[in-house]
C-alpha cells in the first residue's frame, strides 16, 4: 500500500492489516489529534477527504434512551475526533497519492505533535 510507505514515518496513526489478511481498502482512515487542520490543508489543495462516523454510536440520537454520556467510551470518542478518511479509489494515480502525502507531511510540521516518529532514544 502506497499510503503506508509514504506516511509510515509520520505522526499519523495508520490503519493496520491483520496478520495473514489483506484489506480491501474501501476507506483509508488515518488518525491525528489535529485532524481538522490536516483536512483543511487538503481541502485547500482541492483534495476531498471524509469524516466517517465522527459521532460515536453511544452519542447518536437513536441510542439516547440508553443514557450514555460523553466520557462513557473515551476511546471511541477520541477516534471520532481524530479520524480523517483520505482519498482512495481504483483510479487514484500514484502521483496523486504522492501529492496527498506531501501535503500531509508539510502540514504535520506545523502541528503540535512531532511529524516524524523518532527511533532514537535521545
Amino acid at each position: 500500500m502506497r499510503y503506508r510507505i509514504m506516511l509510515g514515518e509520520t505522526a499519523l496513526t495508520l490503519p493496520q492489516e491483520a496478520d495473514g489478511r489483506r484489506h480491501v481498502w474501501h476507506l483509508y482512515v488515518v488518525q491525528h489529534p489535529d485532524r481538522d487542520r490536516l483536512g483543511k490543508a487538503l481541502t485547500t489543495a482541492s483534495i476531498a477527504t471524509g469524516l466517517h462516523y465522527p459521532v460515536p454510536v453511544h452519542l447518536q440520537p437513536a441510542y439516547k434512551h440508553l443514557g450514555h454520556r460523553v466520557g462513557d467510551f473515551p476511546m471511541a470518542e477520541r477516534v471520532g475526533r481524530q479520524c480523517l478518511s483520505l482519498p482512495i479509489y481504483p483510479e487514484l494515480l500514484p502521483s496523486e497519492q504522492e501529492r496527498i502525502a506531501q501535503i500531509l507531511k508539510e502540514e504535520l510540521v506545523g502541528c503540535a505533535i512531532s511529524p516524524v516518529r523518532s527511533s532514537s532514544s535521545s
